[in-house]
């Protein structure tokens, strides 16, 4: 990630949320070296969770964030997805930190039409 930067591109971070909650190390050097970076998260914390094998990281996205004080929102309805991204990204460009948001399985659901 900070080699994206260093060579002139904008970072981002796309992952499940067991990807981010085994990734604080990274993060934590892109705080200390000034690193902006936009991260994208799948995040679950309680609700259509199918798989325990990812329960352990998963349960620390948020606690994970908070502790490294990386501003972060949780998008709950996917109408929001493009306004939050480009105010998290324009967020990221200005402050010159990681940035995250986070999407649960349910914002990104696209509903089937019944015919």
């Amino acid at each position: 990630m900070a080699g994206a930067f260093l060579g002139g591109r904008w970072p981002v971070l796309l992952t499940e949320a067991s990807g981010l909650g085994l990734s604080g190390l990274i993060l934590a050097r892109a705080i200390v070296q000034r690193t902006p970076m936009l991260v994208l998260a799948g995040h679950n914390e309680a609700l259509g969770e199918r798989h325990d094998y990812t329960a352990a990281a998963r349960r620390v996205s948020e606690p994970l964030l908070r502790g490294l004080n990386i501003p972060y929102v949780v998008v709950r309805d996917k109408r929001e997805i493009p306004t939050v991204v480009c105010e998290a990204q324009l967020t990221v460009r200005g402050d010159r930190r990681p940035v995250a948001v986070l999407f649960p399985r349910h914002s990104l659901h696209v509903e089937e039409e019944h015919a």
